[in-house]
């Protein structure tokens, strides 16, 4: 997944710069995989796409299960920006909550909380194209979607379905 990648990158950037500060990270390879996920955004525009916006905040407990609710519907955490305007303490703090867990990762967008109109956390963003539904609350990412499903908009009522059915079969 694509947020997995990029806080690999940072990561991989903070390992150099920390161990071997004489030697510089080969930002040419890293503009290479930067440029490799760029490639599919095109095709993502296209495609629903299943947000869920969080806060490093939250609590831990609820981070995780959000993590692991996203990680099998192929949805994406995102938030606002950096702790402190720190990659490095955002960092540590990622990999304290995720380090226990497959799950984890997320994507630092102001930009989409702007365009979403996000002024809470936990919220469920369920979008394709120009059409959005958007469920606040600390819930669950099923109650999201059945909500979603029953009163949002009609063009996305029967994506949430279908993700819906990929829950509902997996937890069968």
């Amino acid at each position: 997944m694509r947020y997995k990648i990029i806080l690999m990158l940072l990561l991989f950037i903070l390992n150099n710069l920390a161990y071997a500060q004489e030697d510089v990270p080969d930002l040419g390879a890293i503009a290479n995989q930067f440029q490799t996920c760029s490639e599919n955004i095109s095709q993502e525009a296209k495609t629903p796409e299943l947000m869920i916006f969080v806060s490093l905040s939250m609590p831990e407990q609820s981070l995780k299960l959000w993590a692991q609710q996203a990680e099998k519907l192929d949805g994406i955490l995102l938030l606002r920006g950096l702790i402190d305007n720190s990659i490095q303490v955002t960092t540590q703090k990622t990999v304290k909550l995720f380090s226990d867990s497959q799950n984890g990762g997320f994507n630092i967008d102001p930009e989409k909380f702007k365009q979403y109109h996000i002024k809470s956390v936990p919220a469920v963003v369920l979008a394709r194209g120009e059409d959005y539904d958007v469920v606040y609350g600390d819930t669950s990412l099923e109650a999201a979607l059945d909500h979603i499903a029953h009163n949002g908009s009609n063009s996305l009522k029967p994506i949430a379905k279908s993700y819906l059915n990929k829950i509902r079969t997996r937890n069968g």
